[in-house]
């Protein structure tokens, strides 16, 4: 596989009503090509999505670029930075979405821990989309990216299991969804001690996007017991939002895209 080269929420979700088994018969979700993302859309690839999480705009974001990858014939496979050793996502994916399926999703501890964005209305919302979609027979799979132990740091149990769907599925697309520092393509030693899953997975020759944003609201946990909404800047050097450019960050992330303005998404009922 050649590298990719640089130069070239719950609303939304719940109200989105899915007709036919093709990612073009999808009313209500956003599947309109996001411009400089193409490249990155091939079987086979590894594509690190990276979020602050909190947010509703970075999940529909992300929802849209899944959505493109299916309109171009592709399977997909999602990996989710969640906690489920117990495969309550995987049993929630092949139910009917019913009110019995969405208890037994929301008794899981990823939603009863610590309430930052991971557990979100607009993560729920995303996952209601996704087993949506499956359900209609799209070629779309969706796993956690921590539903097993493994010793070491939190990346190098995600490392683990995404290399083990990457065996599973040589042929897939597939996209991992993490909070940003996760995504990264190299270390970062000011920001994190840990090797991010980025780079220990480097052998498998993975891309990074970077979701960025205009400014606005995110739900935040900014310390033990103290999480609510949060006024966030805008990112430096943005761009306009929806558009996929190089990101500034050269080596640290293939692409930087401008979500725009955020609005928060608080924990999922």
């Amino acid at each position: 596989m050649k590298p990719y080269a640089p130069r070239h929420v719950l609303a939304f979700v719940l109200a989105t009503l899915f007709a036919g088994a093709s990612a073009r018969n999808l009313p209500g979700a956003d599947c309109a090509e996001i411009p400089g993302t193409a490249p990155l859309l091939s079987a086979g690839r590894i594509v690190m999505v990276g979020e602050i999480h909190g947010s509703n705009e970075m999940p529909a974001e992300f929802m849209r670029l899944v959505c493109g990858a299916l309109q171009r014939g592709l399977a997909v496979s999602i990996g989710l930075e969640m906690a489920d050793p117990e495969r309550t996502l995987d049993r929630y994916m092949r139910s009917s979405g019913d009110a019995a399926a969405r208890q037994a999703l929301l008794a899981a501890e990823h939603w009863n821990g610590p309430r930052d964005g991971r557990s979100s209305a607009a993560w729920l919302g995303m996952i209601e989309v996704f087993r949506g979609w499956r359900q209609q027979g799209l070629p779309l799979s969706v796993f956690s990216l921590k539903d097993k132990a493994v010793a070491g740091s939190v990346d190098q149990a995600m490392a683990a299991r995404l290399r083990e769907e990457r065996a599973a599925r040589p042929e897939t697309l597939i996209f991992t969804y993490t909070g940003n520092v996760h995504s990264m393509l190299t270390p970062t030693p000011w920001l994190s001690p840990q090797t991010p899953m980025g780079a220990l997975v480097a052998e498998l020759e993975p891309v990074s996007i970077d979701l960025t944003s205009d400014g606005g609201k995110f739900w935040l946990c900014t310390g033990k017991g103290r999480c609510g909404v949060t006024d966030f800047p805008a990112t430096p050097d943005n761009g306009p939002p929806h558009v996929a450019r190089p990101s500034v960050r050269v080596g640290v992330y293939t692409l930087q895209l401008n979500v725009g303005r955020t609005t928060a998404s608080p924990p999922a009922p």
